[in-house]
């Protein structure tokens, strides 16, 4: 499972690198979800033809603090939760939370000084869960930006 979750953050990472690599412009670009699409595809791409894998939620938003979405997960699924960011993010978090009572609390978590958070587990329960998404860091200049996140289980 963990050269498996390595290899995986290894490729997404390489693939929003080399997006975020294009230079953005402080105008028109800044706003266009073109480039977040642009890496959302490719990763749409190599998760479909290199993975056992079915994607089963796919968001693209604005960021400019956290983004929280409750998600039904099946305990005979091991998930892979991914978040990434166009150009402007410097470091985007990423905390699954299970249901304990009343509370919620942490499951896994990516917190790494980074912006491709991704998150292999298999569910302890059926039921709901809480993703929850948050831009640590911007890059200079910057206080808002596009993300995706992609939910996908084993077939």
């Amino acid at each position: 499972m963990y050269k498996t979750f390595h290899y995986m953050k290894c490729a997404v990472l390489a693939l929003v690198l080399c997006t975020a690599a294009m230079p953005l412009s402080v105008s028109a670009q800044d706003t266009s979800m073109k480039d977040i699409y642009s890496v959302g595809q490719q990763l749409i791409n190599y998760i479909e033809d290199q993975t056992n894998s079915e994607i089963v939620h796919i968001e693209y938003d604005i960021i400019s603090n956290t983004k929280v979405i409750t998600r039904r997960l099946v305990d005979s699924y091991t998930y892979t939760v991914m978040a990434f960011s166009d150009g402007r993010v410097q470091d985007l978090d990423l905390t699954v939370y299970k249901r304990s009572g009343n509370d919620w609390v942490v499951l896994v978590r990516d917190n790494e000084d980074d912006n491709t958070p991704l998150k292999t587990f298999t569910p302890p329960y059926s039921g709901e869960y809480r993703i929850e998404v948050k831009a640590y860091k911007f890059k200079s200049g910057y206080s808002a930006a596009h993300y995706g996140l992609f939910i996908y289980h084993n077939i």
